[in-house]
């Protein structure tokens, strides 16, 4: 589930964070030392090291999609000293919806994936039991 919706799962942390009264920098590191290993908890541990040592974190958001691009940069700013509360909601509403959308149509395909090994399996199997008497008795015909 984590790797679901990994972006989702950060700014729901740090909504959460900032509703307990949490300081950003304090939720922020609570997400990256969670016992897990998880890529985007790593990405996020590496980024928030080299934000508070002051150099660039441009290596790390060019690895990173769009979506965790964009929640990286609104966490750059409230790290900065800005007030992000309202982004971050709005920011939870798209990607809850974007995430919602890329579910819809994983599950949409997900019935054309089943066919697979119904088609490369099963059918020539049942062709082999259909056609097989046939096949039988015209070879001992022969």
């Amino acid at each position: 589930m984590e790797a679901l919706a990994p972006a989702l799962e950060l700014i729901l942390e740090v909504r959460f964070g900032i509703e307990k009264g949490e300081s950003l920098k304090r939720t922020l590191t609570n997400f990256a030392r969670h016992e897990s290993i998880n890529p985007w908890r790593t990405t996020v541990a590496l980024w928030l090291q080299l934000q508070e040592s002051g150099r660039s974190t441009e290596s790390i958001l060019s690895i990173c999609s769009f979506s965790e691009r964009r929640v990286l940069e609104l966490l750059e700013q409230g790290l900065k000293g800005e007030s992000v509360f309202a982004q971050v909601c709005g920011l939870e509403e798209e990607l809850f919806e974007a995430s919602k959308m890329e579910m819809e149509e994983f599950v949409s395909t997900l019935s054309v994936k089943a066919l697979v090994p119904l088609l490369f399996f099963q059918f020539p199997a049942f062709l082999v039991l259909l056609f097989g008497p046939f096949l039988s008795e015209f070879m001992s015909l022969s």
